[in-house]
């Protein structure tokens, strides 16, 4: 198709990466011949649990729905938590064509306003997702928690549910905020107090916590952007995210203990030089770290500086130095949630080790599938569908930028410097969360001078430094190569632009770059996200993340 057809954007990424957009005609038949409802017989020898109150809590645009919650306290106080996961293993047994099909996608893959499915649609947002008001088969954990919240006991079992509301996380915050009253107010309000209980024992445990902003783009019916929304990590998100933590690390303590196999998912700690680069940025805004900070020294710097543009930086910085978490059978412990017994149980929707793990549960595992093949295949397809989703969301950015440059030619744009280079200045444009570069001879007019101690480019009468606000324009955009040249706006743009400008600087191995045509940078990586803790993933920016944890 036409690069000029925003339509195609997702189905050539898909050919690009090697996506598998479209079924095969046995495993849509097989996903038909299942019907569209719950039928009596499915439900028999299930703890029948459709009187009792549960909740969905999701994305406004969200049409595939994993997990339901039920809560109550007793006499003593104690909190007793229903988590409730779509029970897709009863629907897809092992070696069937429909499992085949979800074994070698490994993953849904989601794009900005579609969504390439690991299972069929018929399965993914109809028969296994818990939509309000009809019944649905769960693996649901129940677990009882006490005052303090700490975990008493738990059991994990197969039941049928009917949910009673569904919520976005826009309507939970409001009646969480005291701003709305609905029928079930009482019961999000213990869930936000259990969840409060058990976000202070994370911070015990060692687990740091990212408070980050998520870009979310608009997209039309034809693929075209036609705006932004910033979605904060606020209470109702936090709320759900802590729940699935919980579930996902009971789980694999209790197949841990039964013996019965597990895929983990573990996440190496960083070593000192990874962190190198936090520390540095850290020093430079006055924060005194030592050469290996602990995850409580960690959180103070991210708490004081919170709310901050330098704030959001930090804590990107501190997520990419970070190792990337891996699926395997064999269990290190999860380092970003400071856990000894995590993996992914509360998505098996969309990921192929969360469907494993209900067949472990229940001993419906096929042993003659490898639990080490089918980790390092969804750890490899983790990435590739990442990199999908940010070439989309790279290219979705561009046209957004060349649809706001049509209306204003002269459009200036607000952003912050997040590295400053021996030849050149890297930055990020706040209102669309975008990574751009201006070379040093672009700059000013002036001799330039680095001072890496302060990491910043000074001339007699400008200075670039760290996390300082600059404006910007756009001065090329292609979307063929998907490049997009910055300068900078106001005075110093009007200044005449010369070649490549000279820094006097100590001796560097870093190469300079070229001053115009390639950029410096790749399209942005890893996105915070749906499916995972923010620990999970190493984003490059503010960009949208998968449904939830």
């Amino acid at each position: 198709g036409s690069i000029f057809d925003a339509k195609t954007d997702v189905e050539t990424a898909s050919h690009e990466f090697h996506l598998r957009s479209d079924f095969p005609e046995e495993v849509l038949k097989a996903a038909e011949a299942l019907g569209t409802e719950v039928s009596e017989k499915a439900m028999q020898g299930r703890l029948d649990y459709r009187d009792k109150v549960t909740l969905t809590i999701d994305p406004e645009t969200a049409k595939d729905f994993d997990d339901a919650l039920s809560i109550f306290q007793d006499a003593k106080g104690h909190f007793h938590l229903g988590v409730h996961i779509a029970d897709v293993a009863h629907y897809i047994p092992a070696g069937s064509p429909l499992d085949r099909e979800a074994k070698r996608r490994c993953n849904s893959t989601y794009f900005p306003g579609v969504c390439v499915p690991m299972i069929p649609y018929a399965l993914s947002n109809e028969l296994c997702s818990l939509k309000p008001f009809v019944p649905r088969l769960t693996m649901s954990i129940f677990m009882e928690f006490d005052t303090e919240g700490m975990l008493v006991k738990h059991e994990v079992k197969r039941a049928v549910i009917q949910s009673k509301q569904r919520f976005t996380y826009e309507e939970a915050k409001e009646i969480l905020d005291g701003k709305k009253e609905h029928e079930f107010s009482p019961d999000l309000k213990t869930m936000h107090n259990l969840a409060r209980l058990l976000k202070k024992d994370r911070r015990r445990r060692g687990s740091v916590e990212f408070s980050t902003e998520e870009l979310e783009l608009i997209i039309d019916e034809n693929g075209e952007p036609t705006g932004t929304q910033v979605v904060e990590h606020d209470i109702a998100h936090q709320l759900v995210e802590e729940f699935m933590i919980k579930a996902n690390s009971v789980v694999a303590m209790h197949l841990t203990k039964k013996q019965k196999g597990m895929i983990y998912r573990i996440h190496a700690p960083p070593g000192e030089d990874d962190l190198g680069e936090f520390i540095r940025l850290a020093t430079l805004l006055g924060h005194k770290l030592p050469k290996a900070p602990k995850p409580p020294e960690i959180q103070a710097v991210l708490e004081k500086e919170k709310g901050t543009p330098q704030g959001q930086q930090l804590a990107i910085h501190y997520i990419r130095s970070m190792k990337l978490a891996i699926y395997t059978p064999d269990n290190i412990g999860h380092f970003g949630l400071s856990l000894e017994h995590y993996g992914h149980f509360t998505s098996p929707i969309r990921r192929y080790p969360d469907l494993i793990v209900q067949r472990l549960l229940f001993d419906e595992h096929d042993k003659s599938i490898s639990l080490i093949e089918v980790s390092e295949d969804c750890s490899r397809q983790e990435r590739i569908s990442a990199k999908a989703e940010n070439s989309v969301i790279y290219l979705k950015k561009l046209r957004y930028l060349e649809r706001l440059s049509e209306k204003d030619k002269g459009r200036t744009y607000k952003a912050i410097i997040k590295d400053v280079k021996t030849n050149g200045i890297v930055f990020e444009v706040e209102e669309i969360a975008m990574e751009g570069y201006i070379p040093i001879g672009d700059l000013c007019n002036e001799y330039l001078t680095f001072e890496a101690k302060t990491s910043s480019l000074k001339s007699r009468s400008h200075t670039f430094a760290l996390f300082a606000p600059i404006e910007v324009m756009i001065e090329d955009l292609d979307l063929i190569y998907m490049k997009c040249r910055w300068r900078l706006a106001g005075e110093r743009a009007e200044k005449k632009r010369h070649s490549p400008g000279r820094t006097k600087t100590k001796p560097s191995s870093e190469k300079p770059q070229a001053s115009s045509v390639k950029l410096p940078f790749k399209p942005p990586s890893k996105l915070i996200s749906k499916s995972s803790n923010k620990s999970d993933k190493k984003p490059s920016s503010k960009f949208k993340k998968k449904k939830k944890f």
